[in-house]
């Protein structure tokens, strides 16, 4: 075996470097390997009770915590600089308490809880929790926790570790008890369709489909009408009016809240809009309520004749069975308080409604 050495003083060159055939084995045979010494301004101090308690000067330490718990130990160096700290934690798990059981976890998009059962002599719980496949020690803390302890703050559709440990007055603390479970996924998106089913005299039937939404929990509408407000994936909703209606729904998802909305255009609220192929004349208008009605068809008919009030309601039915060419029905109204009345004459090829007015 050979190195090299330097004989003479360092004058930065190749020259005082010679080449050496000592055996190193043979020179570092007798030499000994010393033991860790103080280090000027250096000190480990463990904290207990609150109060640092210095334990050793030399920088290299072995601990050996003879009980379970959580440990803390401070590194200190002082120098003409100023002090310098480093905080050690140490988690010393001796087999003691009985861990925690029946463990449960369930989560939001941003939230978790846990529940769990302690030994009857269980003083305090600690929870640690990180991303699934963390490190257990450097996670997050949640010292003194209670069942059910929700944890909040976390990502949406993130897998994570809960390690759940238990202290007692026994034997310290218990071996800690991992669990995963995944925040939900899944934004909200909002979206709806509709058509108008049905029309009568007084208003249009509108049936709203919001079911192409995703990952809806709950439906609130606005029908743009100024009426209360609608609920429901497929609501249906009353116009009294023509005209075009703003409508918007709000998708409530497990996540967040999303908006949709679109213009509705209700139509043929009218007695003018009610037309057949048919004559139809109502005199005399206005009447003290003795009516008749004149019907002329082009071809034989099943005829009814209804009488409706200006809000809707029905107050009169005849079915005239099957007629054909002119026909006179006679109706009498009188009965009824004085006002405005729409007598609709309906075959199976559509309706009329003609506009009386009644005078007491």
């Amino acid at each position: 075996s050979w190195g090299i050495r330097l004989e003479g003083p360092d004058m930065n060159s190749a020259a005082g470097w010679i080449k050496s055939t000592q055996d190193p084995n043979t020179v570092n045979n007798m030499v000994t390997v010393p033991n860790a010494v103080a280090y000027s301004g250096f000190t480990w101090s463990k904290v207990v009770g609150g109060t640092l308690v210095q334990v050793d000067t030399v920088p290299e330490i072995r601990i050996g915590e003879s009980t379970p718990g959580i440990f803390f130990y401070v590194a200190s160096y002082t120098n003409a600089c100023g002090t310098f700290t480093d905080t050690v934690t140490i988690y010393s798990f001796v087999t003691g308490c009985p861990g925690p059981t029946a463990i449960t976890t369930s989560t939001t998009c941003t939230e978790a809880t846990i529940t769990w059962t302690s030994d009857i002599n269980t003083t305090d719980s600690y929870i640690e929790y990180g991303p699934a496949g963390f490190t257990y020690g450097s996670g997050t803390p949640v010292p003194s926790s209670s069942s059910p302890q929700v944890i909040s703050g976390l990502l949406a559709n993130t897998r994570y570790d809960f390690y759940i440990v238990d202290s007692c007055t026994i034997a310290g603390f218990s071996t800690p008890v991992k669990v995963t479970d995944t925040t939900l996924a899944g934004f909200s998106t909002a979206a709806f369709t509709w058509v108008q089913s049905a029309t009568t005299l007084s208003n249009a039937t509108v049936d709203f489909d919001a079911s192409s939404s995703v990952n809806g929990i709950s439906y609130t509408w606005n029908f743009g009408d100024g009426s209360a407000a609608g609920t429901g994936v497929m609501p249906s909703h009353q116009y009294a009016a023509n005209g075009k209606y703003y409508v918007t729904v709000d998708v409530e998802g497990p996540c967040d809240t999303a908006t949709f909305g679109d213009t509705v255009l209700v139509k043929n609220i009218s007695v003018e809009e009610y037309t057949m192929n048919q004559s139809i004349e109502v005199f005399p208008n206005p009447s003290s309520g003795k009516l008749k009605v004149q019907i002329e068809l082009i071809s034989a008919e099943q005829v009814s004749i209804k009488v409706y009030t200006v809000i809707g309601q029905e107050i009169y039915l005849r079915e005239l069975g099957t007629l054909s060419g002119k026909h006179t029905e006679e109706l009498n109204l009188m009965d009824q308080p004085a006002g405005i009345y729409l007598i609709e004459v309906r075959t199976a090829n559509g309706a009329t409604t003609k506009r009386v007015v009644v005078e007491n």
